[in-house]
């Protein structure tokens, strides 16, 4: 373990800390159901849904090298609005019965309600 700050990932460590946050806050990411809607080695795509009563939580990871668009069906994701949870700018759309984001190569969204 690297104890001197100045030799710190802090990007990395910015971003645990605002999952941390989100997850103290957020009832649904502790307690709620799961269900995998996608999990894809090919494209290195997984995406998850926790539900608790009428809350939601869509969690999606690219763990691939490369931007990757992401297509769920908006049946067993579920209605709108979500938000974006990690304020990290995604936008999550839907179009004609299906929720699309586009995530960044090593990226994650986390969107809910």
């Amino acid at each position: 373990m690297i104890w001197d700050e100045t030799h710190w990932e802090r990007t990395t460590r910015d971003f645990y800390k605002r999952l941390l946050e989100v997850r103290r806050r957020q009832a649904v990411l502790r307690r709620g159901d799961y269900q995998t809607l996608l999990a894809d080695d090919a494209s290195g795509v997984f995406a998850c849904l926790r539900v608790l009563g009428q809350e939601r939580a869509l969690v999606v990871f690219n763990r691939s090298n490369r931007p990757v668009r992401v297509t769920l069906s908006a049946a067993k994701v579920g209605p709108a609005p979500l938000t974006d949870w990690l304020n990290s700018g995604l936008k999550l759309e839907r179009q004609e019965g299906q929720w699309i984001l586009d995530l960044p190569e090593r990226g994650a969204a986390l969107f809910g309600r």
